[in-house]
């Protein structure tokens, strides 16, 4: 299944290609230049094709409509291919060059790089980096193919991730941008000087307003506008507002006409219901009748991302019309860098924390990318031992544990036939003293802002319907915030079945080191014992800090569910 997740990444499973169908993401005449950013294991393809459609696997000599000359003509290039070892390009499925032994032509799982192809009147010319930068193979079709129009992004036989996603015109000889009909309105000017001083302004937000605000006001509404547009921002929402109003103010008369297309650009879903609140006192709010509108969507919004039911909250590209079960064909993906993809979607994803926070993504269910398996493999270094019995992790439950209320088990990708938590009993005070639930203890060094969870159930017919992921800074005195709540969720309906939830708006920005699944309601168990959590495993992903164990996180900022 082609997803695009709350990370903004576009995930590619094995065999699949994505197609980008919009106008605003295709060859012109045949000519282009697309950039991009990905991570995985081997053969991240790139296609340039004639009509979109098709696999990267389907070369145009298996197929009868490649006979027939009315399919087929392609060129491919891959990255990481013949076990990730060299980058080659193909054309028509056969191969015509490869290149070895240089610099990043191969992938990474851990981390996310930048590539750029360029494809002029039959030249391919491929690099990494800012596109016109860093050249490692340039070949030319002696006989070129025509009418290329439209690009894919291929796997082969694992999952890769795709983001940062642009189609550039050609790049002239001297590494700028040529000058075609494709315009990116948004599209970041690649002189390394330029882009530097975006990102260093990006980067140190509040410190430029505090230490120089004169030069900050005096900015173009459009450097202001790519600003905004920076994946390099990673400030608070209400820090990138007050900036924004700082500017405003300086010449209200002037700058009026540019707020409607700024004000969209704040992603007010990621602040806390006390800063919407900030907000919504300032006096801007009076004079801007858009500013109480985002105001409002924000709080419906976040209401609705922890308190909604499971068949109506959907991921980011859902909630943009995006249908990518089952189809090949990508409309408006937010993983693509045009920008001009619709501003209520965009300001729902959380920017991203670039080196401030491990990026752990979900990929897909039973993968090794969360957090569980990041700290069991020492972040990478050695092999994955269970971090529950190196103690580099804890996993808690409400009833005592026992052979089938395994804590190790938790961590673990093995199914299990039967682990189950169940209510939490006080003697002394003669009853139930609480629900039952799993817990899991990142530990003092390390907070998770988690913006996707997975559930495994194990072998019995108790499966969840009704329950809430929580969160909560402080494990001394626990206070929890509801992450996500499920009210009669349908997911899982089979042993062993792995299933997944986004965590979206502001509690996708919380970063917590404990996380609880608490059961709110009866299991699906036909017999009366209908009071347990029976889980064979979870994982969690997000943004991954190593913290001072003294330091306090933002979770008890929100109001708690004690």
């Amino acid at each position: 299944m082609l997803r695009i997740n709350s990370d903004n990444v576009l995930v590619v499973p094995p065999f699949e290609a994505a197609w980008l169908t919009d106008e605003r993401f295709q060859l012109h005449h045949g000519n282009g230049c697309v950039e991009f950013e990905v991570r995985g294991q081997n053969d991240a393809s790139i296609i340039f094709k004639s009509s979109p459609g098709g696999r990267r696997w389907q070369h145009a000599e298996s197929l009868v409509e490649a006979q027939q000359g009315n399919f087929g003509r392609q060129y491919t290039m891959i990255v990481g291919s013949h076990r990730n070892t060299c980058f080659k390009i193909e054309r028509n499925g056969q191969q015509v060059l490869q290149v070895k032994d240089e610099p990043c032509t191969t992938l990474t799982a851990r981390q996310f790089q930048r590539y750029w192809i360029e494809l002029k009147e039959g030249v391919i010319t491929a690099g990494y980096g800012l596109p016109g930068t860093n050249v490692w193979c340039k070949w030319q079709d002696p006989n070129a193919l025509a009418g290329l129009k439209f690009v894919g992004l291929g796997a082969w036989d694992s999952y890769i991730s795709f983001r940062s996603i642009a189609v550039h015109p050609c790049i002239q000889q001297d590494g700028k941008m040529g000058k075609a009909p494709i315009k990116l309105r948004h599209a970041v000017d690649p002189v390394p000087t330029l882009a530097q001083l975006l990102t260093y302004l990006a980067q140190h937000l509040a410190r430029v307003v505090q230490c120089d605000a004169s030069s900050f006001v005096a900015l173009s509404a459009a450097v202001v506008e790519q600003l905004l547009l920076c994946p390099a921002l990673v400030c608070k929402e209400k820090v990138i507002f007050d900036a924004v109003i700082l500017w405003y103010e300086d010449d209200q008369r002037g700058k009026a006409e540019s707020m409607p297309d700024i004000l969209p650009l704040i992603r007010f879903p990621l602040m806390s219901q006390f800063e919407l609140q900030q907000v919504r006192a300032h006096p801007i709010a009076a004079c801007l009748a858009l500013v109480k509108e985002l105001i409002e969507e924000a709080s419906a919004f976040n209401k609705c991302s922890t308190t909604a039911d499971a068949s109506t909250q959907k991921e980011p590209a859902a909630q943009a019309g995006l249908s990518l079960d089952g189809k090949r064909g990508l409309h408006e993906a937010s993983a693509l860098e045009g920008q001009e993809q619709q501003p209520a979607v965009l300001r729902r994803q959380r920017r991203r924390d670039l080196g401030q926070a491990h990026e752990l993504t979900y990929l897909f269910d039973g993968d090794h990318e969360g957090v569980c398996h990041h700290l069991g493999a020492d972040c990478g270094a050695r092999q994955w031992v269970n971090p529950v019995l190196t103690k580099r992790l804890q996993v808690r439950a409400s009833s005592p544990l026992c052979r089938h209320t395994d804590a190790k088990a938790m961590v673990d990708s093995k199914l299990v036939r039967s682990n189950a938590a169940g209510p939490q009993h006080s003697p002394g005070k003669g009853g139930t003293a609480g629900g039952s639930w799993w817990s899991l203890d990142l530990g003092p060094a390390h907070r998770l802002a988690c913006n996707y969870y997975t559930l495994r159930h194990d072998a019995s017919v108790a499966y969840l319907r009704s329950w809430v992921l929580q969160g909560s800074e402080d494990a001394e005195k626990p206070h929890w915030v509801d992450l996500r709540r499920h009210e009669n969720d349908l997911s899982i309906t089979r042993c062993g079945q792995y299933a997944s939830w986004p965590v979206l708006g502001h509690a996708a920005t919380l970063p917590c080191r404990l996380f609880r699944i608490l059961l709110t309601g009866p299991n699906a168990n036909p017999i009366p014992r209908q009071d347990t959590v029976c889980l064979s495993s979870f994982e969690f992903y997000g943004y991954l800090h190593d913290v001072d164990p003294a330091t306090r996180g933002s979770c008890e900022q929100t109001q708690p569910n004690k």
